[in-house]
């Protein structure tokens, strides 16, 4: 399928929409079919745009997945701080905010899209910590292998769901880890 072709564009964008509405609004089991009927297409559509129902709903949650980890853009990860920066707890607030959809994801689609802000957040950290702004301790750490220990770390802490610990609690703990080795 030509992915530069307008019309190919213009489907999946309604078949990236259809799959966040339908799990913005609560839908209790995601189809193929059910985003069929959302994005008023054909189910063979939906078929010929994407491989599986997974392919779809990460493809779907790509920019959100994106914007989570971008929250951590300008956090000064090199600062020695009792409390966690705001950016951090920005990023687990975000995580929170995603959790009733993330939860409605069945066991693959989670382990994808858990897979995939893994990736996105040590993008964001690797450009950071190459630039001279990481945590302090961590001179002999290849820089690419600190980025994505940091971000297996922080992303599994986040997508705990134990209502008790708040988005600042988990950012405490969080930052509490990354600073251990300095």
């Amino acid at each position: 399928m030509d992915e530069g072709d307008r019309r190919v564009r213009r489907t999946r964008a309604q078949l990236r929409a259809a799959t966040l509405r339908l799990l913005d609004d609560g839908a209790d089991r995601l189809t193929m079919a059910s985003i069929a009927v959302a994005a008023d297409v054909n189910r063979s559509t939906v078929h010929q745009h994407y491989a599986s129902l997974d392919d779809l709903i990460c493809d779907a949650l790509a920019d959100r997945v994106a914007a989570i980890a971008g929250a951590v853009t300008g956090c000064p990860f090199a600062a020695d701080r009792d409390r966690a920066p705001r950016h951090l707890v920005a990023l687990f607030a975000a995580v929170a905010d995603a959790g009733p959809t993330l939860a409605k994801l069945g066991p693959s689609a989670a382990a994808r899209v858990q897979d995939q802000l893994v990736e996105a957040l040590a993008e964001v950290l690797v450009e950071r910590f190459r630039a001279g702004q990481r945590p302090p301790g961590f001179a002999r750490v290849r820089p690419d292998l600190h980025a994505r220990y940091v971000a297996a770390g922080v992303i599994a802490l986040a997508l705990q769901r134990d209502p008790a610990d708040s988005p600042g609690r988990l950012a405490g703990q969080a930052w509490r880890l990354i600073h251990a080795a300095s």
